[in-house]
């Protein structure tokens, strides 16, 4: 019994140190609150389409950073690739959002967020000129996300994720209430 204890702390120690390291490593990315209104104000000037796939890229270019710091080695284009590119068990949003949350990574909450943004992506990238946020099936999809903007409004007073202080959200355009829903799924990756 006493050689299990010790086995179990032993991993737990491990399991502590890998977190460690990946928390430094996020603090050394630098990833910045003060960047998101201009990224919003950059999706303004998008269509709904390019919004969603540009917010697409964004969060998966911050999972990839994030998931190489644990990984043994992508330090090479070739060993990112074999990781994260066409094949690779890591090529697609939903297998990183999974891995993420089996690590510890991602609350339940925040997976089932990202999987609705991933549904919605997918709808965007097959159906380009077809999709929008008015259709039904996409209605659905974000409203978790805005749920969790009314959310975020309410436990502060106004803040400035659409490029300008926000008194209101219902003052915001439907596709304004959009770019802030999806500029607020980077909480989850940081």
């Amino acid at each position: 019994m006493a050689e299990i204890d010790r086995t179990a702390e032993r991993h737990r120690a491990y399991v502590k140190f890998l977190t460690g390291r990946f928390y430094d490593a996020i603090d050394r990315h630098g990833f910045e609150l003060n960047e998101l209104p201009a990224l919003a104000s950059r999706l303004r000037a998008e269509s709904q389409t390019g919004q969603v796939l540009i917010m697409s890229s964004y969060l998966e270019e911050r999972f990839e950073h994030l998931m190489g710091v644990q990984l043994r080695d992508v330090s090479s284009k070739k060993k990112r690739d074999e990781v994260f590119g066409g094949n690779g068990p890591l090529s697609t949003f939903g297998s990183q959002v999974t891995l993420c949350y089996q690590l510890g990574w991602l609350t339940e909450s925040g997976m089932k967020r990202l999987r609705c943004f991933k549904s919605i992506r997918n709808k965007f990238a097959h159906d380009a000129y077809k999709a929008s946020y008015s259709d039904q099936d996409v209605k659905l999809w974000f409203e978790p996300l805005e749920s969790d903007l009314y959310s975020f409004y309410r436990s502060t007073s106004g803040f400035a994720l659409a490029g300008s202080s926000i008194k209101d959200l219902d003052l915001l355009s439907d596709d304004e209430r959009k770019i802030c829903s999806m500029v607020l799924l980077l909480a989850y990756t940081c």
